[in-house]
């Protein structure tokens, strides 16, 4: 697929496998652009193994992760080797917390006072897969304490009933 200058072609790779690095170097992407999902943490020292193997190559990184723990972790672990290599690695960029984010920066910009926002969606499970990597993700942090922002203050919770 192409726009004017930009080239689109989609690539499949199996982000497990031991050849991930060398898959890519032959793919010679720019960007890699991650639509998996679930987005659960890889074992041992490599926590992000494709985000790993883009910055190994040279490539940018976007994934579409709304798993909590995936993308709060992710500049902690991510940050250093990217900007190293002056790169731009991305989590996040799915509805929450990526589009959501934008709507409130908006909101928050043509408001003086922001006083509630309410945040509702609904998973596709019109899918083959019946969208389980949604029901994996929402699941996986069930119970799961986590932090809010209510009162002009974090607060933790372990469930959204009541927050």
């Amino acid at each position: 697929m192409t726009h004017s200058r930009l080239s689109f072609e989609p690539f499949h790779i199996d982000i497990q496998g031991s050849d991930v690095v060398d898959r890519l170097n032959l793919a010679k992407p720019n960007v890699v652009v991650d639509t998996t999902g679930p987005f659960i943490q890889g074992h041992g020292s490599n926590k992000y193994p494709l985000a790993s193997a883009c910055v190994n190559i040279g490539c940018h990184y976007v994934d579409l992760a709304d798993t909590r723990e995936f993308v709060t972790q992710f500049a902690k672990e991510m940050d250093a080797p990217a900007r190293s290599k002056g790169l731009s690695l991305i989590t996040g960029a799915s509805t929450v917390p990526g589009v959501t984010s934008v709507l409130i920066d908006d909101a928050a910009s043509n408001h003086s006072r922001l006083d509630r926002i309410e945040i509702c969606f609904s998973a596709g499970l019109k899918t083959k897969t019946g969208g389980i990597s949604t029901i994996k993700s929402v699941m996986g942090s069930s119970g799961r304490p986590f932090s809010i922002w209510k009162d002009g203050r974090p607060h933790q919770v372990s469930n959204w009933i009541g927050s």
